[in-house]
């Protein structure tokens, strides 16, 4: 008597998309009509160097704009997302968020930019160049194509503090106050 054997061998298969899905809407929070006596959240993720572009940004932005305050916030992990974010409607009129230097901190960063301006506070993002594609893409996936990101040089990490404050944190605030007031979006 002979025997046959049925082998059944099974796939699994990962979907690549985001398990948010695809986002249909666009978040965008209105821009602000002026700098003037506007409450500035400055968010810094936990990346090294990104303390360092805010300090330069809120100096800054202190020193050109009239009546404007600064709001300095950290986050408990540059890879997740912020908890507060709620907690900043009514607080910050717009916010700067520093800075996503590898994959899952960009993302996370760009995250926290697309919930804040899901909750009307328009947001300015600083990721490093070789994150800037990633996180655009990933700023249309979550439904705010046109959240601003500013790019800077990779690694920053290294960079002394100085430069990092004055080459590109207060040299961004023309990009940072047309982003935030709707002169350009990216």
């Amino acid at each position: 008597m002979t025997s046959t054997a049925t082998v059944v061998s099974t796939a699994r298969m990962l979907n690549p998309e985001s398990p948010l899905g695809t986002a249909t809407g666009r978040h965008a929070a209105p821009r602000l009509t002026t700098m003037s006596n506007v409450r500035l959240g400055l968010l810094h993720n936990g990346k090294p160097g990104g303390e360092h572009i805010l300090a330069g940004i809120g100096a800054a932005v202190v020193d050109r704009h009239r009546g404007i305050a600064t709001d300095w916030r950290a986050k408990s992990h540059p890879s997740r997302g912020a908890d507060f974010l709620d907690d900043l409607v009514g607080v910050w009129d717009a916010a700067v968020i520093a800075v996503g230097d590898c994959g899952a901190c960009s993302s996370f960063a760009v995250r926290d930019g697309v919930e804040l301006e899901k909750r009307g506070i328009p947001a300015v993002v600083f990721v490093s160049r070789p994150f800037e594609s990633m996180s655009k893409l990933w700023a249309q996936r979550l439904g705010a194509p046109e959240l601003a990101i500013i790019t800077v040089p990779h690694p920053l990490a290294q960079l002394p503090p100085e430069t990092l404050r004055e080459e590109y944190g207060a040299a961004a605030l023309d990009r940072i106050d047309s982003m935030l007031t709707g002169g350009v979006t990216r």
